[in-house]
């Protein structure tokens, strides 16, 4: 009899992503798929990417280990980001883990085993980032940017379609950065102008992340003119003073991101938009901080 197989997903939702990957392979090779606490051999997928995001993997790893010495778990396996950037380390120090495996390659295969409700899936159309930014480790996590190719996105999308999701993710460490790699230039609006052709009953599309820069000025058309594209804008400014922000190696400045938000508020009055903001970066003054607080008051963010 085969061992049954669970998995546990800690992090983004790209790392859901690479579960129901992770699993759908698993199922085709005849595995039964189970919750975890019934499973005889356990997967982790790991998140490295802040802090607390380390401290809950660990946590999770060493509670697996327990279940290991009582004996209700046979092996450990261990993947994602931690197992990536920390391999030599964890090895040493966790011996019970029985493999450690690293990050997943983007997956051009349709999904075969859902962790998401029914109506709701996620489409990873990139991985990594192409920015550089100072305080970032994931492209050393993630390796080079690589786009999925088109006709895998829109196979992808017309799967979803059919399994009857109805609201469907877009998602990325970098989605503007899409085809870089691919065409030389970014073509973000013009593989979402294909999944809304292809994206049948799916009644949303959900952008997820829009590093500002811009093509954001193609994607607010875009969105103002389809309708299934939701007005979310999910847009992680970090900071908003420009010494940090060149320290910080954003590429742009405080007069530029306070025309973006103007522009997006003007041309998409119903829009909300959603930011990520790093405090206490290293040398960041009180007024510096204040500076950025001031900015939170006036940008009105819906979250």
């Amino acid at each position: 009899m085969k061992d049954k197989i669970g998995i546990l997903s800690l992090g983004c939702p790209r790392n859901i992503v690479d579960s129901e990957s992770i699993l759908g392979r698993i199922k085709k090779k005849g595995y039964p798929i189970v919750d975890l606490p019934r499973a005889s051999v356990a997967i982790v997928n790991t998140c490295a990417f802040i802090e607390e995001a380390k401290r809950e993997s660990i946590d999770a790893i060493l509670d697996l280990i327990e279940m290991k010495k009582e004996g209700r778990l046979k092996r450990i396996i261990v993947c994602g980001c931690l197992a990536q950037r920390y391999k030599d380390e964890l090895i040493k120090e966790l011996p019970e883990v029985d493999a450690f495996i690293g990050r997943v390659a983007l997956n051009h295969d349709k999904r075969d085993f859902a962790i998401t409700p029914r109506h709701y899936a996620y489409l990873k159309i990139c991985e990594s980032c192409i920015n550089n930014c100072s305080y970032c480790v994931i492209p050393k996590i993630k390796g080079r940017f690589v786009s999925l190719d088109k006709d895998s996105i829109i196979d992808k999308v017309e799967a979803f379609a059919r399994q009857g999701v109805s609201e469907l993710n877009i998602i990325g460490q970098d989605i503007t950065g899409w085809g870089m790699d691919l065409y030389g230039t970014k073509r973000l609006p013009e593989i979402l102008r294909e999944i809304v052709k292809k994206s049948g009953n799916i009644h949303w599309l959900r952008l997820l992340y829009l590093y500002p820069g811009p093509i954001l000025n193609k994607l607010i058309d875009l969105i103002k003119d389809e309708s299934k594209i939701c007005q979310y804008i999910d847009l992680p400014i970090q900071h908003i003073n420009d010494r940090i922000l060149k320290l910080m190696r954003r590429g742009y400045t405080k007069k530029y991101i306070f025309k973006l938000i103007a522009e997006i508020r003007r041309r998409l009055p119903e829009a909300a938009i959603r930011t990520s903001l790093i405090v206490g970066f290293p040398s960041e003054t009180d007024e510096e901080f204040r500076e950025l607080l001031r900015f939170i008051e006036d940008a009105r963010f819906e979250r």
